[in-house]
């Protein structure tokens, strides 16, 4: 292992401990905050946050790809991340951060199974990821009487339509300067969380004075400084390398639940996260077709 790939390596662990961390101020956000009130101010705060990264790693202007697709593809993406991004930030209002990190991780999963609807050839090892993440999330979240923990459900539907984000960009990213497109959705999922907000929220300034500290780590340390970190790492380490290691913050986002909001797994849940982080990493196996995983990841992160 040389040093820039051991350093690629440390960085992307970095990048996957604050996106699981990110779970914790979401959920610290959602006991104080409506959710589009919060995911307007968040993803205001991450577009600034992406200005430094745009100016530092973005092509210039006329070589960032076809303004057509940067405005269709930016809008149609923004417009899934925000419904995902908000059913989560709903959702953690009564679920955990680690069964939400855990739950939300099945979007690796449910990419490929998406796929496959719309005939893409995918292989057999993907419907062995998703026997084990569905015997997981049962474990971790179906009740005795065969319902889904609060909440919950609204995690698995949130990573649908991250699986739909996924697929979405991963039709427009290759053409497109990846900072500016994260951008671009950044700043439609701010725009129609404030009108949301507006229509169906009262919004307390107060209120996001004083949980200052969850709307800031949302908005900066997991956008722009994190987006930052993934783009140095990638010029270092293999992309399906560098998926296995990003798919770690479900178990970051677990250990932060644990550490920070004294949240504990019962050995039940611990079997079923265990069954779903294995799900998650066999769907990132090679011979798995998902596709551009890592250039994917950009997007999905506020």
């Amino acid at each position: 292992m040389t040093r820039s790939h051991a350093t690629g390596l440390i960085l992307l662990f970095m990048t996957a401990a604050i996106w699981g961390a990110g779970f914790v101020a979401q959920r610290e956000g959602a006991a104080a905050i409506p959710p589009l009130t919060f995911n307007a101010t968040r993803f205001f705060i991450g577009c600034l946050s992406l200005l430094p990264v745009i100016a530092l790693f973005s092509k210039p202007r006329g070589e960032s790809g076809p303004r057509s697709a940067m405005l269709i593809g930016g809008i149609a993406g923004g417009a899934l991340l925000f419904v995902g991004i908000n059913l989560q930030q709903t959702a953690l209002a009564v679920t955990t951060a680690g069964k939400a990190a855990f739950i939300t991780g099945l979007y690796i999963i449910f990419v490929p199974l998406i796929g496959r609807m719309l005939g893409t050839r995918i292989g057999g090892k993907v419907f062995v990821a998703a026997g084990l993440s569905l015997a997981g999330l049962y474990l971790l979240s179906v009740n005795d009487g065969l319902k889904l923990a609060p909440g919950d459900g609204l995690v698995v539907v949130c990573a649908v339509f991250w699986a739909l984000q996924v697929l979405v960009t991963g039709h427009f990213a290759p053409q497109l300067d990846g900072p500016r497109f994260a951008f671009m959705q950044f700043a439609t999922v701010a725009v129609l969380s404030a009108l949301g907000a507006l229509l169906f929220e009262t919004i307390s300034l107060e209120a996001l004075v004083i949980n200052w500290w969850p709307l800031a780590f949302t908005g900066i340390v997991a956008t722009g400084l994190a987006f930052t970190l993934q783009i140095l790492a990638q010029a270092r380490v293999a992309p399906t390398q560098a998926a296995l290691v990003l798919s770690l913050e479900t178990v970051f986002g677990a250990l932060a639940g644990w550490a920070i909001l004294d949240e504990v797994f019962a050995p039940r849940a611990m079997l079923g996260a265990a069954l779903m982080l294995g799900g998650i990493l066999l769907a990132q196996l090679p011979g798995i077709r998902i596709r551009k995983p890592i250039r994917l990841w950009f997007a999905r992160r506020g």
